[in-house]
């Protein structure tokens, strides 16, 4: 209450501010995560399938630490239904999931790790998921840059910054309508927005993507564009601003006293 200024991540953040703290308005100021663009950027896709050494042809990535909320359960699902009923090739197919914590080794050894291991085989995918553990920055732009398709089936996002950076790699993403997700991603422009918790329309989209490579190109190109206006040094600028707002009335207010 105190604050002369609240930032918020997205229009949606701001809201909840006012809806669930009675935070004043007035006081809330937009402003976006921001990426690195100079970091985050489209690479040859066979260049950097060829560094990580993936060898399948049809490539989906998630990026999120494992915790239920991120709805990788949700997103096995749809991967089954792209087997079993889309006829998708097991030799061609491949889910990569980055995140939690890791060894020497960058395999994640977590309780979230075996979790997830035991609901792999007991969907009979272990041929199919492949889990790298968290991974350091500089090698995420060849993940993103190898896959066909970036997904985040979240059950909530605040704000979803591995859209961002999947975007900036121009890598088209389909993910969950919730959260801050809606206004960075543009839905049939940059990637797909889909119902939470729905595998029938993950596993659609994705299909959408994995089959059609003018659209997926189309949606890359767009994708940059749009993950270039969240670029840092247009982020440090709006933020910067406030900062010497702020200096300006403190100052002014010293004067007038």
């Amino acid at each position: 209450r105190p604050a002369d200024i609240i930032v918020a991540s997205t229009p949606l953040e701001k809201a909840h501010m006012n809806w669930f703290y009675k935070a004043n308005p007035g006081k809330i100021k937009v402003i976006p995560c921001g990426v690195d663009t100079r970091l985050f950027r489209p690479l040859p896709s066979l260049v950097s399938r060829g560094f990580l050494g993936i060898k399948k042809k049809k490539i989906i990535l998630f990026v999120g630490r494992l915790d239920p909320i991120k709805g990788i359960d949700c997103l096995f699902e749809a991967v089954a239904i792209l087997i079993n009923k889309m006829q998708y090739s097991r030799a061609e197919l491949a889910l990569y999931v980055l995140g939690g914590l890791s060894d020497q080794n960058g395999q994640g050894k977590d309780a979230g790790y075996f979790n997830l291991q035991e609901r792999i085989k007991a969907m009979k995918l272990e041929d199919v998921v492949i889990i790298k553990g968290a991974q350091r920055q500089e090698i995420l732009p060849y993940y993103y840059s190898s896959a066909d398709v970036c997904v985040l089936p979240s059950f909530y996002e605040s704000f979803g910054l591995v859209s961002l950076e999947a975007m900036a790699c121009g890598t088209p993403m389909v993910a969950s309508r919730v959260g801050g997700l809606p206004f960075v991603i543009e839905d049939g422009e940059t990637g797909f927005l889909v119902p939470v918790r729905d595998a029938n329309r993950l596993a659609e989209k994705i299909a959408l993507l994995l089959s059609n490579g003018g659209l997926k190109r189309e949606f890359g190109v767009r994708a940059i564009k749009k993950a270039g206006s969240y670029d840092w040094v247009h982020v440090t600028k709006r933020m910067a601003g406030i900062y010497n707002s702020l200096i300006a009335k403190s100052l002014l207010c010293g004067i007038q006293k």
